[in-house]
């Protein structure tokens, strides 16, 4: 059973309490839709991909203003308005600047600090949400989760424990991302980011290892390029054991000739000799200047 990201870890208990039997799958992680888990229609609505079809396009993301008459001044100073719906049961507050506005912006889920609560409460499976992420994305948060149920299941020492989970959350806040929240888990409402705003990363996603060739002697790790690398970049490997320093030695295209840089966008293959041999699958990310 797939467990709504709306569910508390109240009801968790007492779900697992009344069907002791049944496996759980719950969210942990990603994007939290604005409205109740699968019932939203506005994608469908707005651009014609049902989001239940796993095509949403997700206009809760989108910037809202105000349409202003052809009389109408365009103020500087903040908008405030009250909604309230046709029961007269909700009150909504909303606010714009001269910016506009993102009304139905949530901030993305992150439990990382309550898997162990997760675990006692009788949760079998944790599910990250992925959906039109990047590989080095998925790689990165799956990662982390990992090493984070690994010492919860295997380590009494409080310490160490929390030294993981707070280096794993530090690979987490590396990520782009709209603010994290803990969601309806604890029983509270989850904060939105009506800004829009998105955090800075210091790195970005380059590239991926797909084997090695010898070239005149010399071993080359064969790289798809995802985006764009330079001879002089400050590179990280990223694999499954973690992040380690890389240098580039030499940069061949798919003619096999020198060049220094590589970008992405095509389906051709690049060679590049490293300070390493790198194993098949690693990801590389490279550090963006200030």
């Amino acid at each position: 059973m797939v467990l709504a990201r709306e569910v508390t870890l109240s009801e968790i208990l007492e779900i697992k309490q009344a069907v002791p039997k049944m496996e759980l799958e719950y969210f942990i992680h990603g994007a939290m839709c604005m409205s109740y888990s699968g019932r939203c229609i506005l994608s469908k609505w707005m651009s014609n991909r049902s989001a239940n079809l796993g095509d949403c396009t997700q206009p809760c993301r989108w910037k809202y203003t105000e349409v202003q008459s052809s009389k109408s001044k365009v103020k500087s100073e903040i908008l405030e308005k009250t909604m309230v719906d046709d029961m007269g049961r909700f009150e909504v507050d909303l606010e714009e600047d001269q910016h506009g506005t993102y009304f139905f912006n949530s901030r993305d889920m992150n439990l990382s600090a309550h898997i162990q609560d997760l675990v006692d409460a009788g949760i079998d499976s944790l599910k990250i949400e992925g959906r039109a992420k990047s590989v080095y994305y998925v790689a990165t948060v799956a990662r982390a989760y990992r090493k984070i149920v690994d010492v919860v299941e295997t380590h009494h020492n409080a310490s160490l424990r929390d030294k993981i989970i707070k280096e794993q959350q530090k690979q987490l806040d590396g990520l782009g991302n709209r603010g994290y929240s803990k969601g309806f888990l604890l029983g509270n409402e989850p904060e939105h980011n009506f800004e829009g705003a998105l955090s800075q990363t210091d790195y970005k996603f380059a590239a991926q290892i797909e084997g090695k060739k010898k070239i005149n002697g010399q071993v080359f790790n064969i790289v798809f390029m995802h985006n764009e690398m330079f001879l002089k970049d400050k590179l990280e490997a990223v694999s499954p054991k973690g992040n380690e320093k890389v240098k580039i030695k030499n940069i061949l295209n798919y003619k096999l000739e020198k060049v220094t840089e590589a970008h992405g966008g095509h389906d051709k293959r690049f060679f590049v000799q490293f300070d390493k041999v790198l194993a098949n699958k690693t990801l590389l990310r490279r550090k963006l200047t200030k």
